[in-house]
Formats: C-alpha cells, structure tokens, sequence
C-alpha cells in the first residue's frame, strides 16, 4: 500500500509540474497567441508603458506652453468643400455654414 502511495504521489508530482509549465507560457515564449496571455500579462504592460511615458518626458512640476493664435494673422485661407462629406451631392455656393475651423500653421 506504501509503495502505491508513493507511485500516486509521484504522478501528481509530475502533474503539478506540468500544469505549472503551462500556466508560465506566455506569447513571447511560446507560439500562443497574444490574446491568450491573460490580463495579468496586459496589466504589467500597461504599467512598463506608463513608466516609459513618465521617464520620457519633462519634468513633474513643469508649467506646459502653448502657441497662442495671433490676433492678425499674415493670411487667412477659406476652404469650401465641393460635395457634401455624407451624401456626395453638390453643395450649393450660398450653402448654410455648418462648421467653423481655426487653424494657425
């Protein structure tokens, strides 16, 4: 009876081995697919992402600047669409105006 006792323990040994193998497949090294990975993999992604961001860019505390628009610009471009974007009909020229851009380049 020991001596199937140690034959039993021994096949679940081995069986533990071979689920804990399985479960440390991942994508990158094995042929399975990224989608299999599972959310623990992604979540550890994100955070490698985020910490990447936060090393590439300026410094925490630093005021942003933004390029204000001039209030005379050198040019000034109008654009009118010949078709209308949904539909492809030709738009009239006295069309009502549906939206309005500002742009400076």
């Amino acid at each position: 009876m020991v001596e199937q006792q140690r034959e039993q323990i021994a096949a679940l040994l081995e069986q533990v081995h071979d689920l804990e193998a399985l479960l440390a497949k991942d994508s990158h090294n094995s042929s399975k697919p990224p989608s299999s990975d599972g959310l623990a993999r992604r979540m550890q992604n994100k955070e490698l992402m985020a910490q990447e961001w936060q090393e590439a860019g300026r410094e925490l505390g630093h005021c942003g600047e933004t390029l204000r628009l001039v209030t005379t610009p050198d040019m000034v471009v109008e654009q009118w669409p010949a078709v209308c974007a949904g539909c492809q009909v030709p738009l009239a020229a006295d069309a009502p105006v549906v939206l309005r851009e500002r742009r400076q380049v």
